[in-house]
């Protein structure tokens, strides 16, 4: 009896113990074949940590080896399922595979869901494909299937060798329907480490002097940039832009003071990859050329204000001097273009103040949907020195507030107002001056 009694808790221990699946493991992949619709668990993974190259970690996996059944393109998709998984796919059929691309979510308009293409393979082509929990989400324990189409050619602007010709001003159309992801960064350093994903270029010569404006905000299709100098793989990385002046995250938005006619820069418009995932497709770029910078861009030509009161403060035209009075504690906390601390503010603009009479004045710099920073210096131009800097006033969201004491009538400062993130546009700063 007590035999019989410890037999059946010992079937149940086993019965409820978690079981790996077969295909859980890069080196017993499920082999599949040809095009249509997979089934696959969730149910029961384990955690592989396989890693190849780039290609985004994952959590609880499963793996299935499949071959090209012909010559194309092919996309590999879980875009009727509801829950939160994502896509990896290698090239080759086994642990030695090497990424292609991984899917974050989500590619198919809802959470869950998601898609990613390859390139060009030659019938019999093996590809790793991987399905699971984007390190740390959900939908396990569930029943779906992945989805297995012929694609099409990518557009011949995909390759950054190959670029659409475009210049002046205007609204430019693309189309990254079947784009694929060519990793170019200009250069791989920053600020364009965060390759684009599924992305297309364009040769942008100039055709005339000023400062110019680029920006995908029109794009339904949440599409981000990144400007290189020059018109073809040899060119070098400027910056990306994750944002837009759209609110909406992943819309691209830049402004390139100083351009003369005749110059050239290759836009890559593609997807950030480490951002919001939405599906490739027809969009466009607007560029607008300035008549000239702000008057008082630079730190040598400020425009003066005197007293207390309110002034409003044109900055619409400012682009980035990246002056910051000699000292850190003029410069960002976070800087929005190299991904890190320390950078100067962005589309700034100066303005030499006169203290009316001894004592301590406030200063309260804010503009509508900005995040606003300002900094004040010792001096009236160039060789002004820093005395505070401020990116967030504790009054109120998308301020800036400063108390300089042991001001003298008649001492001079040097105001200095710009932005912190660049993907706002710039406008009218209202800047409020007391004595306390």
């Amino acid at each position: 009896m007590n035999q019989s009694r410890k037999l059946t808790a010992l079937i149940c221990l086993i019965l409820l113990s978690p079981i790996a699946l077969a295909q859980d493991d890069c080196s017993t992949a499920t082999p599949i074949a040809g095009l249509g619709s997979f089934p696959y668990s969730t149910s029961g993974l384990t955690e592989s940590g396989f890693t190849s190259g780039t290609c985004t970690p994952m959590g609880q996996d499963i793996f299935f080896e499949w071959a090209a059944p012909t010559n194309g393109y092919f996309t590999f998709s879980t875009c009727a399922d509801l829950d939160l998984v994502m896509i990896t796919i290698y090239d080759g059929g086994d642990c030695s595979a090497t990424c292609i691309e991984s899917s974050t979510v989500s590619m198919c308009y809802f959470d869950g869901g998601t898609e990613v293409s390859t390139g060009l393979l030659s019938a019999g082509h093996q590809i790793l494909v991987r399905i699971g929990d984007p390190a740390g989400g959900g939908g396990f324990g569930i029943s779906a299937n992945l989805f297995i189409s012929a694609s099409s050619a990518p557009p011949v602007n995909n390759t950054c060798a190959t670029p659409t010709v475009i210049s002046g001003e205007g609204t430019f159309p693309f189309d990254r329907s079947f784009a694929t992801s060519s990793g170019f960064e200009g250069g791989a350093g920053l600020p364009c480490v965060d390759d684009l994903q599924h992305d297309v270029f364009l040769a942008w010569t100039a055709t005339a002097s000023g400062t110019y404006e680029f920006a995908t905000c029109a794009d339904a299709n949440l599409t981000s940039l990144s400007l290189h100098s020059g018109n073809d793989c040899s060119a070098t990385c400027l910056d990306s832009f994750h944002l837009g002046t759209c609110f909406d995250a992943e819309h691209g938005y830049s402004r390139l003071p100083n351009v003369t006619t005749g110059d050239t820069y290759l836009i890559q418009a593609g997807r950030w990859s480490a951002g919001y995932t939405f599906h490739s497709g027809q969009g466009w770029i607007d560029i607008t050329r300035f008549p000239s910078s702000a008057p008082n861009d630079d730190c040598n030509t400020p425009l003066p204000i005197n007293g207390v009161g309110t002034f409003n403060l044109d900055r619409t035209f400012a682009s980035t001097s990246g002056f910051d009075g000699g000292s850190p504690a003029c410069r960002l906390a976070f800087d929005w273009h190299m991904g890190s601390s320390g950078g100067p503010p962005v589309y700034d603009t100066f303005f030499v103040w006169t203290a009316p009479s001894n004592g301590v004045f406030r200063f309260f710099a804010s503009e509508v949907n900005v995040d606003t920073v300002m900094s004040i210096h010792s001096g009236s131009d160039c060789s002004a020195t820093c005395l505070a800097s401020s990116e967030d006033s504790p009054s109120f969201f998308f301020s800036a507030e400063i108390e300089v004491t042991g001001g003298m009538a008649g001492s001079e400062f040097l105001i200095q107002l710009g932005q912190g993130a660049p993907f706002y546009t710039p406008g009218v700063v209202s800047l409020d001056v007391t004595l306390i």
